[in-house]
């Protein structure tokens, strides 16, 4: 803008000009407001019109927006969220005034029920991933020794142990009457994977990461020929490396020549990852997928609802109420 000024200025200058008062308006939406998710600091009302707050009001007392509402009889709408706090002081405070359902609740809403809907379809997101992934071009091959595979394998099983102890005392407390809040409590997890693991009626599996690919990966293929045809000088491998065109350090080539002696298997390809539920469940919804990866969701879910017809159906009427609120 030209102006020769600190930040620091604009800040203070900002900070001491004269607040305007905030007044009603005709449609005026409210919910909760909070430094931190999961906390409630106060319940903003803002109008929609013009995009700008009008008070902040403190905690989340009925009675406080309530009196709020009534020092304003010009309020013809009120957007609110399913709260039963907003609902009854707007009945009591602003009588004349119509309640609707905002937007951005109604397409957060419909953007969660596909999300627990989507965790009774693991092993269907599991199968649509290796048919896929075995339509891709194979990927670099990679080795892996016999123990750490038994030993990752055992931590596995130890971490999927100890999950599945905590599912089922989630459950357990759940099917006793025990709120969220409560579970939470007790077994020290958040209210949200509270929700979601009874929300899902089985067991959610954890998705699983492929390894990260290493410096080696493109020569997989060529250093195990060097391998079978018993090439074990790692010093003449590197140098034929590099008159190839590898980049990177001796050493790598060095540890990777010692351990064929130490009784590795046969390489084995890199699995697929797993997407998450969330993710899946976002591309039921075109308006929710990330910019990137349109092609990839487009063929897992024509796939899943190819495979399972309820899934079309449920994208169906998404889209179809997506498209409600649009208009």
């Amino acid at each position: 803008m030209g102006l020769r000024c600190s930040a620091d200025t604009l800040l203070r200058r900002l900070i001491n000009t004269p607040e305007t008062k905030q007044s009603g308006a005709p449609h005026v939406g409210i919910d909760e407001w909070a430094w931190h998710r999961g906390h409630c600091c106060g319940m903003l009302i803002v109008n929609p019109d013009t995009h700008r707050p009008l008070v902040l009001l403190p905690g989340r007392d009925q009675r406080t927006l309530a009196t709020w509402f009534r020092k304003y009889p010009e309020i013809q709408v009120v957007s609110r969220d399913r709260s039963g706090v907003y609902a009854t002081a707007a009945r009591e405070g602003a009588p004349q005034a119509r309640q609707v359902a905002d937007r951005w609740h109604l397409l957060k809403n419909i953007g969660d029920e596909p999300e627990r809907m989507m965790y009774r379809y693991m092993p269907l997101i599991r199968l649509v991933v290796r048919e896929l992934s075995l339509k891709k071009s194979p990927e670099p091959e990679i080795s892996v020794p016999v123990a750490s595979l038994r030993r990752l394998e055992r931590l596995k099983q130890h971490i999927r142990k100890k999950r599945h102890q905590r599912w089922t005392e989630v459950m357990a407390l759940h099917n006793k009457g025990c709120s969220f809040r409560e579970i939470s409590r007790i077994t020290g997890l958040s209210r949200v994977t509270v929700s979601r693991w009874v929300g899902s009626g089985t067991f959610p599996e954890m998705s699983t990461r492929p390894p990260k690919r290493g410096l080696l990966d493109p020569w997989r293929e060529w250093l195990k020929e060097q391998r079978e045809c018993g090439n074990y000088n790692s010093g003449r491998i590197w140098r034929e490396m590099v008159a190839r065109g590898a980049t990177g350090s001796e050493t790598i080539v060095r540890d990777a020549v010692a351990k064929w002696h130490k009784g590795w298997i046969p390489p084995v390809t890199t699995a697929a990852r797993l997407p998450s539920v969330s993710r899946v469940s976002r591309w039921l919804m075109p308006w929710r997928i990330i910019r990137g990866e349109e092609n990839y969701a487009f063929r897992f879910i024509s796939l899943m609802c190819e495979k399972e017809p309820e899934l079309k159906i449920a994208q169906q009427l998404v889209l179809e109420f997506y498209r409600i609120l649009k208009t």
